[in-house]
């Protein structure tokens, strides 16, 4: 079993015993990032923004969380060469 695949277990086997959505929210984050870096640019988005949507529940509008959170959905749009969309987000993360 690859690095990823042990990573991705581990995440998985993390957000089953959680009950603190803070806490899922950040492995949903990192569960995007293995998604991404194996080129697997549309689920990655898709648990940015389950993190996203956690992280806008629970805290407040300023929080340096929402930033990395719209960081990251702007790499994963930037990777599938969504650049208006990449940029809307990176400028979101800039304005926190």
């Amino acid at each position: 079993m690859g690095q990823f695949q042990k990573s991705l277990k581990i995440y998985e086997a993390l957000l089953e015993e959680t009950n603190n959505e803070i806490e899922k929210a950040t492995l949903y984050e990192l569960f995007g990032k293995v998604k991404l870096e194996q080129g697997y640019d549309k689920e990655a988005l898709l648990v940015y923004q389950q993190a996203l949507e956690i992280r806008q529940r629970y805290l407040p509008e300023n929080s340096i969380l929402l930033g990395c959170s719209f960081n990251n959905i702007g790499s994963a749009h930037h990777k599938m060469h969504n650049n208006s969309d990449a940029l809307l987000n990176y400028k979101k993360a800039l304005e926190i």
